[in-house]
């Protein structure tokens, strides 16, 4: 499924409701990402912080692509109510974050590996050989560092469809893993012409 980042000159909420609006309008059911609920990367710093601070009503979203041209016409028909306007649509080729992790629990650590062994097609992971080191009995005084009889450490970069690396994405992000996976904003790799 391919999808479609569009930039809309409308607050988050006001967004949010058109979107839902449309869906429920025309008896749809499809996936949609806004960019700062799903960790996707915006444009530039001065975008993010202008959204955060509320200060230019502008909003991120990914839809698939048979469903651009179809909320594109609800909005227009809104647009002499409510100033709406699609700044711009760009087609999205794939998407990529950077991850690393540092893990100290041998149970936590076969959750990390299996999150990142069982993805989705279309989607590769370029890691690091991860490290994995046993130490079944610790020697030597560390009151002032413990010492871990197990460590699992990675780092990589995940790439690919934009809709199964958000997936990836999320599913990190929702695991008991979250608090040892560091993982970057996603980034968008447009699609050219």
């Amino acid at each position: 499924m391919s999808f479609s980042e569009l930039v809309i000159d409308v607050p988050f909420l006001m967004t949010k409701g058109l979107l839902l609006g449309y869906r429920a309008g025309a008896d749809l059911e499809f996936d949609y990402f806004f960019h700062h609920k799903s960790g996707i990367r915006r444009e530039s710093i001065g975008e993010m912080v202008r959204e955060l601070l509320d200060l230019d009503c502008m909003t991120h979203i990914c839809i698939p692509d048979d469903q651009v041209q179809g909320f594109r016409k609800a909005l227009a028909k809104v647009s002499e109510t409510i100033p709406v306007h699609v700044r711009s649509i760009r087609p999205i080729e794939s998407a990529f974050f950077n991850f690393s992790f540092h893990i100290y629990n041998k149970r936590l650590g076969e959750i990390c590996k299996s999150i990142f062994k069982n993805v989705e097609k279309g989607v590769e992971i370029d890691q690091k050989q991860p490290s994995e080191v046993y130490t079944p009995t610790t020697v030597g005084v560390h009151e002032y560092a413990p010492m871990h009889s197990y460590t699992y450490d990675g780092q990589g970069t995940v790439h690919g469809d934009f809709y199964n690396v958000v997936k990836l994405f999320r599913e990190i992000k929702k695991s008991k893993v979250a608090e040892w996976v560091h993982c970057s904003d996603i980034k968008l790799k447009i699609r050219d012409g």
